[in-house]
């Protein structure tokens, strides 16, 4: 299984060496910084910190209460609902701004249906469902709130079909088949097509070197490319020119399991390091006023 791979990564980069040579040969000197991270979260995780005797037993954790917590604590009985407790206050820090509104919401990965219910308790009686599943079976929890759509999550023909039918996405939530290679191609067909102000977020990316957090480490590294404008607005200040992918890209968040994407409400098209003040210390050239 490593050797398979293992010979199918080389592969892979083989072929993107042919693409972007340049950029190829750039990221293999990450690798050992990669290590360090690796390395040093070992460390900590075997040093410990703070009292031991502070610490929950597993098992024990305290979660805060949110509308989405609260739901699924009470939701005893009825379709099943199977998430990560870390996830709720995950969801509720990035989704809260849709709550009330008209929103398009879209979950990959209905399984027994629990959670179409609570999106839509949460979310408001304007919220319109969206659920995608691989399983025909799950076409029972389709209702005159929720749409159901059946197809393989890892197919580029898949998304592109049901894309042009449907409104667009505010919300895309990746619960579907956890492989790697579906959560990329999920992403790649669909978050470039989803609303401004939209949050995509993808779900149970488990376990070191996931192909996908690697997927991801690449679009980290794209948020920050640095494009300094020759003349600044001003003497002293910083520009730099936002790329396409900086534009409407707002921000990546890395959770345990998860990867939250935002965009933003209205493209950028630069970023600015602004000098405020008259006195300044020498040692970085000081300022001419």
């Amino acid at each position: 299984m490593v050797i398979k791979r293992t010979g199918a990564s080389l592969t892979q980069m083989f072929k993107e060496f042919v693409r972007h040579p340049r950029t190829t040969l750039a990221s293999q000197n990450r690798v050992p910084a990669f290590l360090r991270g690796i390395f040093f979260a070992h460390e900590r995780s075997t040093a410990g910190d703070g009292d031991a005797n502070e610490k929950p037993a597993p098992g024990e954790e305290v979660y805060p209460s949110n509308p989405l917590m609260d739901y699924f604590n009470a939701h005893e009985k009825g379709p099943g609902v199977f998430k990560w407790l870390h996830y709720f206050e995950m969801y509720h820090r990035h989704l809260a701004k849709f709550v009330g509104k008209d929103v398009h919401v879209m979950e990959i990965g209905v399984y027994s249906g629990g959670s179409l219910g609570m999106w839509r308790s949460y979310f408001g009686a304007g919220a319109r469902i969206t659920g995608v599943d691989i399983e025909p079976v799950c076409k029972a929890y389709e209702n005159e709130h929720t749409k159901i759509v059946i197809g393989d999550q890892g197919d580029p023909s898949f998304w592109r079909r049901i894309l042009a039918d449907s409104p667009p996405i505010d919300v895309l939530i990746d619960d579907g088949g956890h492989t790697p290679e579906q959560q990329m191609v999920t992403l790649e067909q669909v978050l470039p097509r989803m609303k401004p102000g939209g949050v995509f977020i993808c779900e149970d990316v488990h376990h070191l070197y996931n192909d996908f957090s690697s997927f991801v480490s690449g679009l980290d590294d794209a948020l920050n490319a640095f494009r300094n404008t020759p003349v600044p607005p001003k003497k002293g200040d910083i520009r730099s020119v936002a790329t396409p992918f900086q534009s409407w890209i707002h921000s990546i968040h890395h959770y345990p399991y998860a990867v939250v994407i935002e965009k933003h409400e209205k493209p950028i098209t630069s970023f600015d390091a602004v000098r405020h003040g008259t006195e300044w210390q020498p040692f970085m050239g000081g300022r001419d006023s």
